[in-house]
This record gives C-alpha cells, structure tokens and sequence, in this order.
C-alpha cells in the first residue's frame, strides 16, 4: 500500500484492544476537530456512521435536527446474537481486497488533522490508516455502540423521532438532553439498553410528561439527574425517581405540580447528597418534615435548595436534623423569622453557604457565633442595615458577602476592616448601598478581594483613587452615571479581567486608560458617548477581550466596527442602536470565534443576503439579533438556512418560529465559560 494513500484494502485479522482504541481515538480526534471548526453536519455524519464514536458533542453544533441523528443510522450494521460485536478473524490477501471499511493498526500513522472543512466527505469516509499488517472489519459495528458521551443540549429542533434512530447504545454513560424543547419522551425508549448511564440532564425540556420519566425507571446506575423546568411532572414522576435508589443529586427545581406529598416518594433514596426544590411553590412545611424525616438523611444531604417555596419557621425548624447540610438556599422565604433560623444555624455546624436573598429583616445580632463555619453570605434585598451587623466580630471563613440593595454604609466596611471580621473575603458586592469616596477608603484593607461589585452607589471619579492599589482584583462592576474618563486613570495598573461602567460618561479619552488594562477579557460601556477612535484604542490594546458591549454609543460608526474586527477573540459583540450600519457585517466575517452578535437599532440590518451570508463566514455564531417586529426578540435562525448553501431569494422577513432562544449570551457576563455550555442556542428567525 501506499504510504500517502488514506484507503486502502484490509486484512479481517482479530486486533488488540489497544489498537483499537488507538482507531477510537482517530475517530474521537476527527470528530472533535470537526465540531471545533463547524464542519460537523448531516454529510459529514453520514461519512462517520461506521466509525465507532467514543463521544457525540453535538452542544456546540448549530440546526442540529433529527436527521442528524437518522444520518448516523448505519443500516448494514446489526449486533449478533448476544448483542454484541465481532471482529472478523479471516485471512484475506491484501492485494485483492476490495472492503471498504474502516481500520484500526497497530502503529498507526498521523491522521492529516489541518483542518476537516479541507476535507470532502469521500475523504471522511475513507480515513485509514495501515502498517499493511492487522485491520478491523467495522461493517458490523453502529457509529454508537462505543459511545459514552451523548450531550444534545439546546438541539430545539430534536424531536423524539432523531433519538429513536439512534441504534445501540449501551455503552452510553452521561447524556444531556437539556432545553431539548421539542422532546416530549418517548424517544427515550432509544436507552432502554443503555444500563451504564450515571448521568442524565433533561433541564427545561418543556413537555416532558410522567409518561416519559417511566421510560428511565431501569437506570439503576444513575448517580445524577436534573430536571429542573420540566413544569409538566407531576408526583407520579417522583414515584419512578424514588425507584432510582443510587441517586446523589437530584434537581426538580420549577417543576410547579410537585406536591409535598411527592417528597415521600423519595423515601428509598438515601445516599442522596444534593436536592434542589426551589420554586416548586406547592412545597410547603409539611413537605420539609417528610424530607427530613427519611433514613439518612441527615447523614448524607449536603445541599438543600428551597428558593421561593411555601415554608415557614415551623419548617425551618425541621431543618436543623439534617446535620450534615452545608449549602442551604432559602432565597424568597420571607415567611421565615429570624430568631427561629438562627436556632436552626446553631445545629448546623458544617453549613458553608446560606442564601437568604429576599427575606427582609433575617440578619439580626442573634446569629453572632452561629455562622463562623460560612463561606458564602447572600444577604441582597434583606434589608440589612449597618446596626444589623455591629455585633459580628467574627466571620473568619467567609469569602463571599452580598449586600446588594441593601441600607449597608460606610460605617459597615469601616467595622469589617478594621476589626478584622472577614479576613478572608474574597467576593464582595456592595450593589446600590450607601457607599460613598468616605467608604471606599477602607476597600483596599481587603487584601485578598478579587471581584467588587459597586454599581449605583454614590461614589465619584475621586473615589476611584482608593482602588489604584487593589492588585488583586479581577472583576469590578461600577456601572454609575457619575464615574467618567477622569476616574478610569486610577485604574489602568489593576489586572482587571471583567469591567462593567455600563451607564458611565465614557469617551474616547477613556478608552485611552481602559485600553492599558491589558488583562481585560470582558468590558462593558454603554453610556453614549464613545466614538471611532475609542473603539480603534480598545482593538489595539486589549486583545484578550472575549465580550465587549458597546450599545448605545452613536458616535459608532462603521469605521469603529473595523477596528473591532481585529479583536479576533471576541465571542460576544454587541453594537445595537450604534451608527454601524449592514455594511459592517463585513467586517465581522473573520471572527471565527463569535457566537454572539446584536445590532439592534443600526441602519439596514435586517434579515436578507448579507444576514444569511454569516452562515459560511461565521461558523461558530449562534446568535443574531437585529431589528424586528416581532415580540420574540428579532433573532435570526441562522441554523434554518442550508447547510449546502443558501437560497437565491431571501425568505418572508415576517417569517419566525415560535421557540424562544435557549440562552442569551449575557454581553460583559463575567462568567464567560471556554466550551460555553451557555452558548448553545437555536436562534430563531425575524
């Protein structure tokens, strides 16, 4: 054979297991490069329905629909008698042999990896690679019977019909349907044989039914499940649940028809460690005894969530049994007295984090040495007044403190520095307090503070000086009004990673100290008065920028639209209601990473040849948002257009689906994730 040739005829010997897992990871390689470059859809998964696939990544892919999955269909192959698969063990001649299967070796030659979109779907099909010795027969093999790893999340165009082609998967071990709204659940009949799974994640899947919990009764093996807004479920699915008895985490958060009654279900579960509830509102005290009550519970739960459920002090009293809780989230419980929590927190000795967000009047002086063990404290719209946290002198683990919406002042910082209350803080967000320059004076004493959040307090440019020293900050909101060019001086040395002055007066001069913060990755600044040359200072200096949100700046013209085209990292744009026009799509064209573009309120951009020509040019983006008449946000389903190519006529501009996107890009969001699990939306049509 050949050496540059990548096809070749094979001998049907028996291989090692580690040759061929030396071919699965070809495979695995390939198949990832494809989904990083946007090459992976329906012929290209066709070309691979023969190749065993250790993992089927389709999260990142965009309009994936069922044919995808009927595409991996391979109808020639079939499992034998014992379910299971062969290798041929058959001495064949190479010279004549004409298989045209795949084949894995026992020294494997390097796979031309460049770059799959070079690649034909012929040539997919047709990788092999060969010493000229032993070879796999794959004709007998489904792309799934090795498969792992199924993650569907945000395929809203899936239905149950594309998971019922998927053939033989018993192998499978996590799968993630998550905001899969079109699955209802039958299809889930497809991981009857799929015995291994641990994992399974079906969050927001709308119209899953009880009928289609009963279809995961057999997972004996699962450790994980979430289906957190599934607001069809009712206490029958509990029922099912309760049989899953190796279950540790378990999340029906929003699932609105669960009833106190449907916790006794979860009876036999007794190594579960983590159960959300939050925003089941028919949960009520009675259901907090049930839960409490249970074999082991207090042994094992770790993390309780019950935001926004009907409880009061009675059930918080239950609580104190379960002495093992250390995450306990009681967001929106305003029911719940202070005095009677505090009791509870005195029994809870392990607790690290405590949300009481919304509980007005919670934080009292009664809590003083109950909650030295804490590591997170959310207190916004508690109502938390400085006299309120006079009598805590010692909070030495604590690391997070929200005092968001808040009457907490100057006085506040001044008692926790300077007696050394939270030594450790690491996370503080002062959001719309009584915080003023007299106050700020005190931050930089937080010596190992790494985000700050300030927003719409009442500071100016001069307080700003206090935070010159603060180098170990790495995320500082201070979205005001009243913060401008003069401020931002202060700031050019930190090592900032995310900057919000959403609302400040920023210019161009700005832009000039903003751009030698090198170590920005995301920034936001929204507050009108930025132009051309501010966007040409941010392009050349901060190259590490992965969000940027420029709205509402008019003084953008095209020209600025160019200069931000450089920033090659860029995964969220935002330009709307700036003086960029259609014309600067152009420019977008070599932002291979973008996932995430909005251009609402600028001149001609509207859905047509320009819109849909980012399809090819802008493999990775999912997300458009433009002008539009519509209620449903004016996104543009890129997806909806051929993979082939596009049509000659543009479609009915008053043309759009019906399902909202499954999850916005947060522009400026500091919590921007490299695989972004979060950006895995099917954009809809205006």
């Amino acid at each position: 054979m050949n050496d540059s040739s990548y096809s070749c005829s094979f001998d049907q010997k028996k291989v090692t297991n580690t040759e061929v897992a030396t071919f699965q990871e070809l495979v695995d390689e390939l198949l990832r490069s494809l989904v990083n470059h946007s090459a992976l859809n329906v012929s290209t998964l066709k070309a691979l329905r023969k190749c065993e696939l250790g993992q089927l990544p389709l999260q990142r892919c965009r309009g994936v629909s069922d044919e995808w999955l009927i595409a991996l269909n391979n109808e020639d192959s079939a499992p034998n008698a014992n379910g299971n698969y062969q290798y041929l063990d058959e001495e064949v001649d190479n010279s004549s042999s004409t298989s045209s299967f795949h084949s894995a070796f026992s020294t494997p030659r390097k796979l031309p990896m460049t770059s799959p979109l070079l690649l034909g779907d012929n040539a997919i099909a047709d990788i092999a690679i060969s010493t000229g010795t032993t070879m796999v027969d794959m004709r007998n093999v489904s792309a799934t019977a090795s498969t792992t790893v199924l993650d569907l999340r945000g395929s809203q165009k899936l239905t149950d019909r594309g998971l019922l082609h998927l053939q033989y998967l018993s192998a499978l071990e996590v799968v993630r349907l998550d905001h899969c709204h079109s699955i209802s659940g039958y299809g889930l009949i497809a991981f009857s044989n799929s015995h291994l799974i641990h994992t399974l994640t079906m969050s927001n899947c709308r119209c899953l039914t009880d009928e289609a919990i009963s279809k995961i009764g057999h997972l004996s093996l699962l450790t994980s499940l979430a289906l957190d807004g599934c607001r069809c479920l009712t206490n029958i699915s509990l029922r099912t649940i309760g049989a899953l008895t190796n279950l540790t985490k378990l999340d029906v958060s929003q699932c609105d028809l669960l009833t106190d009654d449907a916790l006794i279900h979860l009876h036999q579960l007794i190594y579960l460690e983590e159960l959300s509830l939050g925003w089941c509102r028919r949960i009520t005290d009675r259901g907090i005894q049930i839960l409490a009550d249970q074999p082991l519970r207090q042994d094992n739960l770790l993390t309780l969530c019950l935001a926004r459920c009907q409880i009061s002090s009675v059930g918080v009293r239950h609580l104190a049994r379960l002495k093992a809780l250390q995450n306990l989230d009681l967001n929106g419980c305003c029911e719940v007295k202070s005095f009677v929590l505090g009791e509870t927190l005195s029994s809870l000795g392990n607790l690290q984090s405590i949300d009481v967000s919304y509980c007005p009047g919670i934080l009292r002086s009664s809590w003083q040495g109950k909650i030295d063990s804490l590591k997170v404290l959310d207190l916004c719209y508690a109502a938390v007044k400085d006299v309120h946290l006079s009598r805590f002198t010692n909070l030495p683990l604590l690391e997070e403190l929200n005092f968001d919406s808040c009457a907490v002042g100057d006085w506040s910082l001044a008692h926790l520095v300077d007696n050394n209350v939270v030594p450790n803080l690491t996370s503080l967000s002062l959001g719309d307090c009584d915080i003023s320059d007299e106050g700020m004076a005190h931050l930089p004493k937080f010596t190992k503070l790494k985000s700050l959040s300030l927003f719409y307090c009442d500071i100016s440019n001069a307080g700003l000086q206090h935070l010159s020293t603060m180098n170990s900050l790495e995320n500082l909101n201070l979205d005001s009004r009243d913060i401008s060019d003069d401020g931002l001086y202060y700031l050019r040395k930190l090592n900032l990673k995310c900057l919000d002055i959403f609302s400040g007066r920023i210019t161009d001069v700005g832009c000039v100290h903003i751009g030698k913060i090198k170590s920005l990755e995301c920034l936001e600044l929204c507050g009108g008065s930025i132009g051309d040359l501010g966007c040409s200072q941010l392009a050349e200096n901060l190259e590490n920028l992965t969000s940027l949100n420029l709205a509402q700046n008019e003084l953008i013209t095209n020209n600025g639209a160019f200069a931000l085209a450089a920033l090659s990292k860029l995964k969220s744009l935002n330009l709307s209601y700036t003086s960029a026009s259609a014309s600067s799509l152009l420019f977008f064209k070599g932002l291979r990473q973008l996932q995430s573009l909005a251009m609402y309120g600028c001149r001609g951009v509207r859905k047509g040849k320009k819109v849909e020509s980012l399809h090819s040019e802008m493999p990775n983006l999912k997300c458009l948002r433009i002008d539009g008449s519509s209620e449903n946000d004016g996104t543009v389903d890129i997806s909806s257009f051929s993979q082939e190519g596009f049509s000659s006529h543009d479609k009915d501009d008053n043309s759009i689906s019906s399902e909202m996107d499954y999850e916005d890009l947060s522009f400026g969001d500091d919590n921007e994730s490299e695989d972004d699990e979060h950006c895995e939306e099917n954009m809809e049509v205006e």
